[in-house]
């Protein structure tokens, strides 16, 4: 998912990912710093990146997606969003490690998701559910990748943003799996989910999210 400064990074033909360590403290430091606390981390999934970049050594967090991809964000380059480097796919974090949950969250970003996270820690998560599994899509061509992923829930429940766009995508999934519903009347008034949390965090006064 790429916003209008993001896009010059989508396809980045001349970068490669020099190394995948585990996460250090300047990764969490860098993720508080927009916002996202140190509880609301994926730790064993999300890693520290280093990227080779036009020239320019990077350094950021990313998140393998199903197809071996890597789903990246870095302060260093001028991105409000993660990107796609590499191949696309979604990204499904489980609730519990090697074990299916019955129900899933579907978010348009990882983003979203540590919206999301943040939510429930701060605002015991204001209806949005709870305990289970959750699916990214990162990317509109990973529709019919997320379709798959999800036909093994009892429930499914769509956390896409409040635009056009997202309720589309919520009614496409809805079509498809009768036993889901929208979430986006839990925060009605708000673009997505991080606009919602970065009020929250902004009126808690503790970290701001600059994206």
């Amino acid at each position: 998912m790429s916003d209008g400064l993001n896009q010059r990074f989508s396809h980045i033909g001349d970068a490669s990912r020099r190394f995948v360590t585990p996460l250090d403290e300047n990764c969490l430091e860098m993720l508080e710093s927009v916002g996202f606390p140190q509880d609301v981390v994926p730790k064993t999934q999300m890693k520290h990146v280093e990227l080779l970049c036009h020239n320019r050594i990077c350094h950021g967090v990313g998140i393998k997606n199903k197809h071996g991809g890597m789903e990246f964000f870095s302060s260093d380059l001028p991105m409000t969003l993660p990107i796609t480097i590499d191949e696309p796919g979604t990204v499904c974090i489980p609730f519990k490690k090697a074990i299916r949950c019955k129900q899933c969250c579907l978010f348009v970003d990882l983003f979203d998701y540590l919206a999301y996270k943040t939510l429930l820690l701060k605002e015991q998560g204001r209806g949005l559910p709870e305990r289970c599994d959750c699916i990214v899509l990162n990317d509109y061509r990973n529709l019919m990748d997320l379709l798959l992923d999800i036909e093994y829930y009892e429930h499914v429940s769509c956390c896409f943003p409040t635009s056009q766009t997202g309720k589309v995508l919520a009614t496409t999934v809805m079509r498809r799996f009768k036993k889901s519903n929208n979430c986006d009347y839990l925060y009605e008034g708000y673009d997505n989910l991080l606009a919602l949390a970065k009020e929250v965090v902004n009126r808690h006064k503790k970290d701001y999210i600059y994206v």
